[in-house]
């Protein structure tokens, strides 16, 4: 920060003021370098926390895609300078920096859980301390993975016994077989089943090509 100082003139009196103040300023100077120092110390230290970290994730995770592993950099630079902030905030609340910290763990977990595959992302929250760069670990709850295909038809159909058939105002329908397989049809003509002998996932989607998952 650069300060503007109106100059004075004349008087001997006025002229020793002027020392004091410049002697002030340059103190007040060389504090606010000190800090700024410190604090880009700091910052280079979140960021070169951020790329070890990442790096031992993508071995952990053999993520190989650039791409994750910058976004996991960026996840863990921002989680440490979220950490460093509720510590500030919390010198003398010991339950509220708890709180505080999961919140910041449960928020990066959220976007690691963007960017990983359903897989990547179960051993990445199976254990948890191989990626906190905190000695007082807390114990977060992993957001639920998200449902295969197969899973979202089971869930559709929840409650459509075998044998029947459900059809919707707007045209959508749910058909469970008596063998198991699942058909499901919205109301915008797009297509799914799920066989009930191998689980294998047929999608046909109504302006696309067909798409099978075994």
């Amino acid at each position: 920060m650069k300060k503007t100082f109106l100059l004075l003139s004349c008087a001997a009196a006025l002229t020793m003021a002027s020392c004091s103040d410049n002697k002030t300023e340059t103190a007040t100077t060389d504090t606010m370098d000190t800090a700024a120092s410190t604090t880009d110390a700091n910052d280079a230290t979140y960021r070169s926390q951020a790329d070890a970290t990442a790096q031992r994730m993508a071995t952990d995770l053999n993520v190989t895609d650039t791409a994750v592993v910058s976004k996991a950099r960026d996840a863990y630079y921002n989680r440490a300078r979220k950490l460093a902030d509720v510590r500030n905030q919390y010198t003398n609340d010991t339950t509220g920096l708890g709180a505080a910290k999961r919140a910041a763990y449960l928020e990066s977990n959220e976007e690691f859980h963007d960017f990983l595959t359903p897989e990547q992302y179960t051993a990445y929250t199976s254990n948890p301390g191989r990626y906190y760069e905190e000695v007082d670990i807390v114990t977060v709850t992993p957001a639920p993975a998200p449902l295969t295909p197969g899973q979202k038809i089971e869930r559709a159909a929840a409650g459509v016994a075998p044998g029947t058939k459900v059809e919707g105002p707007d045209g959508s329908k749910i058909e469970v077989d008596k063998d198991g397989d699942i058909k499901i049809k919205d109301a915008q003509g797009n297509k799914a089943k799920k066989a009930g002998d191998d689980g294998t996932v047929k999608l046909k989607p109504e302006d696309g090509d067909k798409v099978k998952i075994k």
